[in-house]
């Protein structure tokens, strides 16, 4: 495209240097949405166990027997997730 005189874009026609620094952009930029993209996805999975312990109990009151296993289920999920 840039090589078409007739669009005027030649001097918008990056350097090999200028090339070089967008390839290194590129993979800093894979490494940050991955990261982002696995964060959201950990947050939504503590949310919806959240939510789901929160629906749960809703629908009854809750005694020790129940909410025991719950909130151990609850720990080791955060535990796996901030440590993966």
């Amino acid at each position: 495209m840039v090589e078409d005189g007739e669009l005027g874009l030649q001097p918008y026609e990056l350097s090999s240097r200028e090339w070089a620094i967008v390839e290194q952009l590129c993979d800093i930029l894979k490494v940050s949405h991955n990261a982002l993209t696995l964060q959201r996805c950990h947050a939504q999975t503590m949310s919806q166990i959240l939510k789901d312990a929160t629906t749960f109990f809703s629908h009854s009151t809750p005694n020790l027997a129940t909410v025991i296993p719950v909130m151990d289920h609850i720990d080791n999920t955060f535990t796996t997730q901030a440590t993966s």
